[in-house]
Formats: structure tokens, sequence, C-alpha cells
């Protein structure tokens, strides 16, 4: 792809592969060789990646989990930036859990589960990050992803820095974001739930849904 961006990324310690199959980073399983791969582990790594595609004007991607993605067959020239090695999470207290941009949505559902948090339940089945989730609003069963979420920590790239939002009305746009619109770059978010429950019968209605 470009060695000058290969060099600073290894400077850096900033893990990359190159001549991946796209098909590897989909749930579709099709798509071609990738040039470059870059797999930030931490918010700066993800940053520094970024501003340094920008800075040598290489065109690039974020992706997640791939699965609202249709790859092409052909070389994929797009550098692609793979946010799913930023995974933590960790609830925070006062009915808040904090996720990483790469974190499992699924994996993010479990956890409120199992501190008895109710509210992200219809989203057990939704396969992609926390960050895609976000960005697009994704929904199922007549909710929304960002109707728990209560701030986003972002990179806006039209002013070129980060910044935290805090949630109005995100939720109303189903299927559609601010940050879609302005196109952000989601860093991590923080849900917060208002109902508690038995983690059994927060599991039960887990198990209900996937099933429907």
């Amino acid at each position: 792809m470009s060695a000058s961006l290969q060099e600073v990324l290894k400077e850096r310690g900033i893990p990359y592969r190159t001549g991946v199959l796209a098909a590897s980073l989909c749930t579709f399983r099709i798509g071609g060789p990738v040039a470059l791969l870059i797999e930030p582990q931490a918010v700066d790594q993800l940053l520094f990646a970024v501003e340094a595609c920008e800075g040598l004007g290489k065109k690039y991607a974020i992706i997640g989990n791939g699965s609202n993605i249709l790859f092409a067959d052909g070389e994929i020239r797009t550098v692609l930036i793979r946010t799913t090695a930023m995974k933590v999470l960790e609830s925070i207290g006062d009915g808040r859990i904090f996720a990483e941009c790469g974190v499992g949505l699924g994996r993010a559902c479990a956890l409120a589960a199992s501190c008895g948090l109710s509210g992200l339940e219809f989203a057990c089945g939704i396969p992609g990050t926390v960050g895609g989730a976000a960005f697009m609003n994704a929904g199922a069963h007549g909710e929304c992803v960002l109707n728990a979420v209560e701030q986003a920590t972002v990179y806006d790239r039209a002013e070129r820095k980060q910044k935290t939002l805090f949630n109005q009305k995100w939720g109303e746009n189903y299927r559609n974001s601010v940050f879609k619109a302005k196109n952000m770059i989601i860093l991590s978010v923080t849900f917060c739930f208002d109902k508690h429950d038995e983690q059994a019968r927060i599991h039960g209605r887990m198990q209900e849904l996937q099933r429907v």
C-alpha cells in the first residue's frame, strides 16, 4: 500500500496486516485482499491511525465486526481501520456501563444482564459492535440502541478533535444518528439504565427475543 504509512504505524507500535482477505472481516464472508488493515488496540492508536491516513492523503474506512458490509471481490485499496481490538467493557456504577467502540454488542447486553440492568435485551441478537450499533442507531423489536446511551466520546472529523456528546433524544432517529450525519467516529459510549430486574428474568427475555 504505502511504505511510509506502514513505517509510521510500526514506529508507534500499532498493529497492522497486509493482504488479509476481506471475506474474513465480514459476516457475509465475501471480499478480496485488503492492501492494509490497521487494528488499533486503544483510542490513541485509533486516532493516530486516522490522522496518519488523513495526513498522507490515504482513503480509509472504519469497520467493526463487518456485519453490515459487502466488500468487492477485487483488491481493496482503501485502508481499513478495524476497531475490534478496542474492547474495554465495565460496569461503572449507578446503573451505567462503559464500552469502547470495538466491544461486541452482545457482550454489552450480557454484562447489563449480569448487573441486573434492564433495557438492552432487545439488542442481544444484533451481531455488530457497540460503535457500529451506535453509529447507525441499530434497533430491533421496536427499540433502538441510542435510547440506552447516555453519552458518547467521538472524534469529529470536520473539527479534527475528540469530544464528548450527551444524548439529546438521539433515539428518535431510528436507523440514523447525529454521528452518521456528521461522519463522526465513535470511540466509546456510556449506557445508562433506569430499570433493574433479576438476572434470570433479564436472561429469560433475551432468550425469548432471540427465538422471535
